[in-house]
């Protein structure tokens, strides 16, 4: 499964190691397709593959734990 994504990062996250620690945490390959970056805000457009279950968790711990706006982007 692929899943398109536009990541939008509050401030208080910026300099968190969140694409990493997204490789050591969850059995998913992200590829970066775009972004824009600033000292306030970083956007980033993002395709997620794996197994749905796990891209779900990503998805999930990206919004709920790190406070990240997703929005999900079409094909």
């Amino acid at each position: 499964m692929v899943r398109k994504i536009l990541c939008t990062f509050p401030q208080k996250v910026i300099q968190e190691p969140i694409l990493y620690s997204i490789s050591q945490m969850f059995d998913v390959v992200y590829n970066l397709k775009g972004g824009t970056f600033s000292e306030e805000l970083t956007m980033l457009s993002i395709e997620l593959e794996g197994e749905p279950d796990e891209v779900d968790k990503v998805v999930i711990y990206l919004r709920d734990d790190k406070g990240v706006e997703i929005s999900e982007l079409g094909d």
